[in-house]
């Protein structure tokens, strides 16, 4: 077998057979440090029609790392509050320490039960992608880190950290996304995807 390397491209190929790093196929996530696989699609949402929240229920716990994308238009310029609510099963919790930050202001919060994802409200367009960690797994400690953009005229990149600690017999399988002061619009895209290693 030759192996050829690209040098333009950085493409490596086998003329046969198959390449392996240290043991696993190339390009499969295998070991030597070169990451774990690929984003996989746990949930993904378009509402039809006009919705006061998005419920993602049934996380499973199989993911080293989660990531929560969302994006939406309202058809004028609304008073809106999106935000996220965990739950395990039913349960919503409770003691979120949450932290946000803008170009103008920083602000911490302690015993929270939901995370904003912005400081101003006063918007029409929403983006937001959240890394999630601890979902699913019992007395594990949930953490979330992620960045929100809206067409507000102030602080329109906002930065949001939360942090709960674990508790026996409590493991997050459930997330509702929500627009307290306004809806969720007929096409807005919310998607959580997951990474098995990391």
């Amino acid at each position: 077998m030759a192996i050829t390397i690209n040098h333009q491209t950085n493409d490596i190929s086998a003329t046969s057979g198959s390449l392996t790093i240290d043991g696993a196929a190339a390009g499969g996530g295998g070991g030597g440090g070169g990451g774990g696989g690929a984003w996989e699609v746990i949930s993904h949402q378009v509402p039809s029609t006009t919705v006061t929240s998005v419920t993602i229920s049934s996380i499973p716990s199989t993911y080293k790392s989660y990531k929560l994308i969302m994006n939406w238009t309202l058809g004028s310029t609304t008073s809106s509050n999106p935000n996220l609510t965990f739950f395990d099963d039913t349960t919503q919790l409770t003691n979120l320490a949450v932290y946000r930050s803008t170009s103008a202001s920083q602000t911490s919060q302690t015993a929270q039960s939901t995370v904003p994802l912005l400081r101003e409200f006063s918007m029409s367009v929403f983006v937001a992608e959240v890394g999630i960690w601890g979902l699913g797994q019992d007395n594990t400690s949930l953490l979330v880190s992620g960045q929100a953009y809206s067409n507000t005229t102030a602080n329109s990149v906002c930065e949001v950290g939360a942090f709960r600690a674990g508790a026996i017999g409590t493991a997050v399988d459930k997330i509702v996304v929500k627009a307290a002061w306004s809806n969720i619009p007929a096409g807005a895209v919310i998607t959580l995807y997951g990474l098995k290693g990391s």
